[in-house]
């Protein structure tokens, strides 16, 4: 009786994720945002493209709690779920690809340094074939004491260098003592158990893991950032394109985060963390401005 329960609670939990973020209800539950500074589409204030990518980042999220393990990472999209750009494979050297950073990264002469800081501050290189993403799994014991903090930096073999650029990024906004006094915060908690092949499982209480809201305002912010420095490389139009695709999908999404009831709440926090947010957004739009014929 006690498992047919838990399995319709699942059951349940996955209903009402996906009919919270079906279009028709994101729509109705939608009560404007920010004005779409970076000139995406979306005629309702909350991003064209936002309930669809909401509705799947929703199921996975039930679906990876009934199966017991977190299914999100600082990922390139945020979860393991893609959203705007994703990792490209580089192309051969060549002085311009060098610097604009579309060369595979193990041929940029900044990798050997810029993976051996990051071994130094403790994380495991690992190799993947999905997209890169920054791990920060925060083991607990049973009385949710930290017992220790596991950090990997997901590479894909061959991607390029901007790529692994954007991923340090993530590293640069988590570890930043002025963003974070307390130190990054997870992306996810675990318990250690013998029961499974990964050694842990997901812990009951997941408090101080970024909500989706809050990711969000990391994944824009980071974005912004993005802009900038590619820009300021003077970077193939195509690419430029490809990253101001990707950074309006995720200003969609940071304006659905900062509208709503819990609007703002995720705006209080956003200025606690990301200040310079908005400063980022002017910066952005002044760049666009000179980048129009």
């Amino acid at each position: 009786m006690r498992q047919t329960i838990r399995r319709v609670g699942h059951v349940v939990t996955i209903v009402l994720a996906v009919l919270l973020l079906t279009p028709a209800t994101a729509a109705a539950r939608c009560t404007g945002g920010l004005v779409n500074t970076l000139g995406s589409t979306g005629d309702d204030g909350c991003g064209g493209i936002y309930p669809a990518v909401g509705s799947a980042v929703a199921v996975a999220a039930a679906l990876a709690v009934a199966a017991g393990h977190a299914a999100f990472s600082y990922a390139r999209g945020g979860t393991n779920g893609k959203v705007g750009t994703g990792a490209k494979t580089g192309i051969d050297p060549t002085p311009e690809s060098i610097a604009h950073g579309t060369v595979r990264m193990e041929d940029h002469p900044g990798f050997a340094a810029e993976t051996a800081r990051v071994k130094a501050m403790g994380f495991t290189i690992v190799a993947v074939e999905s997209d890169p993403s920054v791990a920060i799994r925060r083991f607990v014991g049973l009385k949710g004491e930290t017992l220790r903090t596991d950090l990997e930096f997901r590479l894909r073999p061959g991607m390029r260098y901007l790529d692994l650029e954007h991923e340090l990024g993530h590293i640069g906004q988590l570890f930043d003592p002025n963003r974070f006094p307390d130190g990054p915060p997870p992306s996810e908690i675990v318990t250690p158990t013998r029961n499974s092949p990964l050694g842990y499982k997901r812990a009951f209480n997941q408090s101080g893991v970024l909500t989706i809201n809050q990711n969000a305002v990391l994944e824009y912010h980071n974005r912004l950032q993005e802009l900038l420095w590619l820009s300021e490389r003077g970077v193939p139009p195509d690419v430029m394109r490809e990253h101001l695709a990707g950074a309006g999908d995720w200003l969609d999404r940071y304006r659905k985060a900062t509208s709503g009831r819990q609007g703002n709440r995720t705006i209080a926090w956003q200025r606690r963390h990301f200040g310079d947010l908005q400063d980022l957004e002017q910066r952005v739009r002044s760049m666009r401005a000179r980048l129009r014929p």
